[in-house]
């Protein structure tokens, strides 16, 4: 950049009124643009300071976090994340829509984490108690609609199809039609062969998302009331295709996930692997399981004439062996309701006594695993415990004979009862916990006590 700088200087030898002279400096200085790598710090800097809000522990009077109220921001004068939304959302906007891929991602994250903080906050200005975000509802479209074009790098659309999830779930938008067409465009291309100008592992990334987004939103539909069907409505058109994908991607992750010695059995290609990728696209099917097995567990057939399908074990096997290997993830609530809808929808497990042990003993793990951990986010531990007393529930309330004592099963039956009731008791034993609904657990202990067989030496015991 070049600079002219204009100086004025007496002219003592010409004299005259007008005496003065001017001299020209030029100065050259160089400027250079803000390098894109910048730019990704600096959103993803924005990314933390929202989770970091999140998390505060600066509270009014009334215990409102001042990040995410408005109304206790201004009381308290101080400057809140939710006063700021604007500017935040502005910023993940630009980033979200710039041309380089880095950029684009870091945007489309930063926005996923604005949706899913701010979708419960209320605007304070406007009545109706309506959400915030609502007045955002044409940047979130216009940074969400570029990234599904075929010429946007997988990992992009991989990361926008999550945010399209998020924003259809938060309930702030009207037009959940367009949200899912969104997703219905990539799941249109399953059947194409791998994008030739990226690897095939990344086609797998933006399967295996589209599946985990659509599950999540199944999920997500059948916990709203009847009356608010507009999910459930544009969901059904696409249920048929996807309760098919669903199993093919927990089946392409049975064989994906066996020991090498095992390599022999497990074919080269699957419905979402190709040839050669095999070895390295697990953590993608680990990342998409939850979501993915609850979809399944709720929507696939697991009986057939009262005997179960390779589905069940499929997913039941999935399930329990995620949660043997880490109880205290933060997709345990997902797939212990994946483990309820597997036990509600085959009337209890089977008539199969071992594994009745087996959930069993997996359900007490989880509950002492969570009982254990007191620095553990209370937010997780509030979905936890009810979910565990939901699946006991759902197998005390069941016609499993694994559950009466009788002559033939005494021991076995004692021993799932005895398990049940300390399942039960370590809950209780989390004291004045708010997080374990009280309704379900009582209905536990009553259709626990009402077992016929159930003596109070056994419930003692």
């Amino acid at each position: 950049m070049t600079i002219l700088q204009a100086a004025t200087q007496d002219d003592d030898d010409e004299g005259g009124e007008d005496g003065s002279r001017v001299r020209v400096v030029q100065a050259t200085r160089t400027v250079l643009p803000t390098r894109w790598q910048t730019k990704v710090f600096a959103v993803s800097c924005v990314k933390k300071i929202i989770q970091a809000g999140t998390h505060s522990t600066l509270r009014d009077a009334q215990g409102r976090n001042p990040h995410l109220d408005q109304a206790a921001a201004r009381a308290m004068k101080h400057d809140g994340l939710v006063l700021k939304l604007g500017e935040i959302v502005r910023t993940s906007f630009i980033a979200a829509t710039a041309q380089v891929d880095q950029l684009r991602q870091a945007g489309l994250e930063t926005l996923e984490a604005v949706i899913e903080t701010f979708s419960t906050v209320e605007d304070a200005d406007v009545e109706g108690h309506r959400p915030v975000l609502e007045q955002y509802q044409a940047q979130v479209m216009s940074a969400l609609r570029p990234a599904f074009a075929d010429d946007v790098s997988p990992v992009v659309r991989f990361t926008a199809c999550q945010v399209t999830a998020a924003w259809a779930s938060a309930g702030v938008s009207a037009d959940v039609d367009r949200l899912i067409g969104l997703l219905a465009k990539v799941l249109g291309t399953f059947d194409a062969p791998p994008d030739a100008s990226y690897n095939e592992r990344a086609t797998t990334m933006l399967r295996l998302g589209v599946l985990k987004a659509f599950a999540g939103l199944y999920r997500h539909s059948q916990s709203l009331a009847e009356a608010d069907n507009s999910l459930t409505a544009a969901l059904k058109p696409h249920l048929p295709a996807l309760k098919q994908s669903w199993e093919d991607a927990l089946r392409d992750y049975a064989f994906v996930s066996l020991p090498p010695e095992y390599g022999k059995q497990v074919p080269d290609e699957g419905r979402f692997y190709f040839k050669g990728s095999r070895t390295t696209v697990r953590g993608y099917y680990e990342q998409a399981l939850p979501e993915v097995a609850c979809a399944c567990a709720a929507t696939a057939e697991l009986m057939t004439d009262a005997s179960p399908t390779g589905t069940f074990y499929l997913v039941m096997g999935l399930v329990v062996r995620s949660l043997c290997v880490d109880a205290s993830h933060s997709s345990t609530p997902v797939l212990l309701r994946a483990l309820h809808h597997v036990v509600r929808r085959s009337n209890g497990l089977v008539n199969e006594p071992e594994l009745l042990v087996e959930v069993l003993q997996v359900l007490l793990h989880t509950v002492r695993v969570h009982g254990m951990a007191r620095a553990q986010a209370e937010g997780q531990r509030a979905e936890v415990l009810p979910a565990v007393v939901d699946v006991v529930h759902a197998l005390v309330a069941s016609d499993d004979p694994s559950m009466r004592v009788t002559d033939s099963n005494e021991d076995v039956a004692n021993s799932c009862l005895g398990q049940v009731m300390e399942i039960l008791l370590l809950v209780l034993g989390e004291g004045n916990n708010s997080s374990c609904r009280g309704s379900t657990l009582a209905t536990a202990l009553n259709a626990l006590a009402a077992l016929p067989s159930c003596s109070t030496n056994d419930t003692a015991r």
